[in-house]
C-alpha cells in the first residue's frame, strides 16, 4: 500500500467513521428540497446520456443516415402535410 492510499483510508476511516449520533429534526421542507435535487440530478443524468448517445451513435453510423441536414422544424412539418 502506497503512501497516497494510506493517507486517503485514515483520512476516510476519520472523516465516516468518527460521526455520533444527532438528535436533529429534519423539516418536510428540508426532505422536499433534497428530492428535488435527487430528480433534477437525474434529469440532467438523463439528458446528458442521451445528447452524447447520440454523438456517439452518429460517428459509429456507417452512413450517417440520421443526420440528413434536415431541420427538426421541416421534418414536423413534412407530418402535417401528410394528414
Amino acid at each position: 500500500m502506497n503512501q497516497f492510499t494510506m493517507i486517503l483510508f485514515v483520512w476516510c476511516f476519520v472523516l465516516f467513521g468518527s460521526f455520533s449520533p444527532a438528535a436533529a429534526y429534519i423539516d418536510p421542507a428540508t426532505t422536499s428540497y433534497v428530492i428535488e435535487l435527487i430528480i433534477g440530478a437525474v434529469v440532467v443524468g438523463g439528458a446528458a446520456f442521451g445528447y452524447y448517445w447520440r454523438k456517439i451513435r452518429r460517428k459509429v453510423s456507417k452512413s450517417g443516415e440520421e443526420n440528413t441536414g434536415v431541420s427538426v422544424e421541416e421534418q414536423l412539418s413534412g407530418l402535417d402535410d401528410e394528414d
